[in-house]
C-alpha cells in the first residue's frame, strides 16, 4: 500500500526540460525517468506534484493520468520564480580520471550541498590515461570529445532530492592551462567586493586563516570609495566581448560576467574552488593558478582523494560565515 500523505506535506517534485518561465502550457507529459519516478511513488489521478525546470522556476500541478509508460499532469497555478540565494560557488576539479561511481558521487554531493556549477578539467597528469570514462573519441580536428549525459542525469536527480530550484551548471570538460591567460581573481573587484578563488594545496595555510585574510581585504574594498582602476575595467571588458581572457574554455569568463549575477544581482563577485586530479597539479600548473590570483589553502594533514577534497572544501566555505 502507498504511504499515507500527511496533510500539508510538500508534494513530490519532478523535472521538466521545458523552461517554465516562458511556457503557456496548461498540461505536461512526464516520460522516461520522471514517469518511472511517478509510477514508483504510486501516484494516481488527483495527486498533486511540483514541476521544476532547474532554472529557478516551479509550478504546482495535479496528476490526470499515470501508469508505467508515462504520466500526464495539468497546471493548478502560474509558475513561481525562486532567486538564487547566497554566493554562487563553482567547483573546478580534475575529476575526468576518477573510476567507478566516484565522479557521480562528486556531482551528486556538489549539487546537494549547493554548488552553483562544476567544471571538470584536464591537466598534464590526466592526459593520455586509459579508462577515462569521459572520453568518447576524437572529432574531425583530432580533439578529445567527452560525454556528460550520465553526470547531467545525476545532477538532475540530486536537484530534485535536495529541493533546490536552480540546477547545477555542469560545464563541458576543458583544459586547465588556459587559466594562465587571465588574472581574474587578482584584479576582479567591483561594487560588491572582491572575487575569490581557492586551490587546495598540501602544506598551505589552513582555510580559516585564508578566509579571515580575505574578509579583511574584502571589507577594505567595500569601504573604499575609489572607482574601478582603468586597467581592470579593460580586463573585464575583454572577458565580456571575448577579445581576451578565455579561461577554462570560456567557463571562468562566463562565471565572472553572466552567471555571477545569479547570486543576488549584477556585480556579485565570483567564487571558485580548484581541486587537482589524482597526482595533483604540476608545479607549473599550480604557479599558473597562483599568478591568476587564486589563493592556496590547506585541508589538513591527511591526504584526500580528489572527490573528497572537493566536497570537504565546498562544505567548509558554504557552511561557514558568509563571505
Amino acid at each position: 500500500m502507498p504511504a499515507k500523505r500527511l496533510e500539508g506535506a510538500r508534494p513530490p517534485r519532478f523535472y521538466v526540460s521545458t523552461p517554465l518561465s516562458s511556457s503557456t502550457q496548461s498540461s505536461f507529459a512526464l516520460d522516461g525517468d520522471e514517469a518511472r519516478h511517478a509510477y514508483v511513488l504510486r501516484l494516481k489521478a488527483g495527486d498533486q506534484l511540483e514541476l521544476c525546470d532547474g532554472l529557478g522556476w516551479t509550478q504546482h500541478c495535479e496528476i490526470s493520468a499515470c501508469d508505467k509508460t508515462g504520466a500526464s499532469v495539468y497546471t493548478l497555478a502560474q509558475p513561481v520564480y525562486h532567486a538564487w540565494q547566497g554566493p554562487a560557488w563553482v567547483v573546478a576539479v580534475g575529476c575526468t580520471t576518477l573510476k567507478g561511481s566516484r565522479c557521480e558521487w562528486l556531482v551528486e554531493k556538489s549539487t546537494e550541498l549547493g554548488a552553483h556549477g562544476l567544471i571538470p578539467f584536464t591537466t598534464e597528469r590526466s592526459q593520455g590515461l586509459s579508462k577515462n570514462k569521459f572520453k568518447t573519441g576524437k572529432n574531425s580536428d583530432d580533439v578529445e570529445e567527452f560525454q556528460m549525459g550520465r553526470l547531467q542525469r545525476v545532477a538532475v536527480a540530486a536537484t530534485k532530492q535536495s529541493l533546490r530550484t536552480h540546477g547545477l551548471h555542469l560545464h563541458p570538460v576543458t583544459a586547465l592551462p588556459l587559466v594562465s591567460q587571465l588574472k581574474a581573481f587578482k584584479e576582479a573587484a567591483g561594487p560588491r567586493g572582491l572575487s575569490l578563488g581557492l586551490v587546495a594545496v598540501a602544506g598551505a595555510p589552513p582555510l580559516h586563516e585564508v578566509l579571515e585574510q580575505f574578509r579583511t581585504e574584502n571589507a577594505a574594498c567595500l569601504s573604499s570609495s575609489q572607482q574601478t582602476p582603468p586597467h581592470m575595467s579593460a580586463s573585464l571588458q575583454g572577458m565580456q566581448d571575448g577579445r581576451e581572457g578565455h579561461v577554462l574554455g570560456g567557463a571562468v569568463r562566463e562565471i565572472l560576467t553572466s552567471s555571477r549575477t545569479a547570486s543576488d544581482g549584477p556585480g556579485a563577485p565570483a567564487r571558485m574552488l580548484f581541486i587537482g586530479p589524482e597526482g595533483d597539479f604540476t608545479p607549473a600548473e599550480l604557479e599558473m593558478l597562483l599568478q591568476a590570483g587564486v589563493r592556496p589553502v590547506g585541508l589538513g594533514a591527511l591526504r584526500l582523494r580528489t572527490e573528497t577534497a572537493a566536497v570537504a572544501l565546498l562544505s567548509a566555505v558554504l557552511m561557514g560565515a558568509p563571505l
